[in-house]
């Protein structure tokens, strides 16, 4: 029998902006079971919260990560990638 993959709940710090790719460099500040805990996790405005899903691979290629925000900042629409194009 074939189990359900688990959504889990990133946690990243949103640095810079990268003109080259186009892209926000992030860091990967955790990983939560729960989206409240990872809303939790987040201390700063520049913190933000995206699902994942356990054993899902992704396209190579860039894309705006579905679900993304940040709690502390509504204002922002989240920017985080997720792959960094080459």
């Amino acid at each position: 029998m074939k189990k359900a993959n688990k959504k889990l709940w990133i946690v990243g710090k949103c640095r810079r902006y990268d003109e080259r790719t186009e892209t926000f460099n992030w860091d990967f500040q955790g990983v939560f079971d729960t989206k409240e805990k990872a809303i939790a996790a987040c201390k700063s405005i520049a913190d933000f919260v995206a699902p994942a899903v356990l054993n899902k691979e992704l396209p190579e290629k860039s894309e705006e990560w579905k679900g993304c925000f940040y709690p502390r900042d509504r204002r922002v629409k989240c920017k985080a990638k997720t792959k960094t194009s080459k």
